[in-house]
């Protein structure tokens, strides 16, 4: 977004310059610096791989082969074996979430909307600045930063 930010108006001095202060801001955020490393490193060298981190209380009748399993004994002594809801797992404590390098083991989630609304507040401010004040066809410049 901030590339297309910066090829529209490379040429309007006060978006250079508001820009270079957005540019510092984000660089000194960590969760934006490190979504910037993780989107760099997805185009580049290798895709994301996140990990799921799962967290199953002690003492809880779970078998974790290459899933998850529960127990539950019934009344006639026989046991139910199922691969339980989302739902059935918050309801046994288990907690999970998916992770990625790069994000200090925040849930990658919850960092996303976090790295969402901060762009979005960015866009948005662009917007109100540069594309509204300038007018949808004005903000497009010659080589020399005249209205084409």
């Amino acid at each position: 977004m901030t590339l297309v930010m910066q090829d529209e108006f490379a040429r309007v001095p006060e978006f250079i310059d508001w820009y270079r202060d957005k540019r510092q801001q984000m660089q000194s955020d960590a969760l934006m610096s490190a979504m910037k490393t993780i989107r760099d490193a997805n185009l580049h060298r290798a895709p994301v791989r996140p990990t799921m981190q799962v967290r199953v209380p002690v003492g809880d009748n779970a078998v974790i082969i290459d899933h998850m399993e529960f127990e539950t004994p019934r009344a006639d002594g026989t046991k139910q074996i199922a691969e339980p809801a989302e739902t059935v797992l918050a309801s046994r404590g288990v907690q999970m979430r998916w992770i990625i390098d790069g994000i200090n083991d925040r849930d990658i989630i919850g960092a996303c909307a976090e790295y969402l609304a901060k762009l979005e507040a960015i866009v948005k401010e662009y917007e109100e600045r540069f594309v509204r004040s300038v007018g949808s066809d004005d903000h497009e410049r010659g080589p020399d930063g005249s209205p084409k």
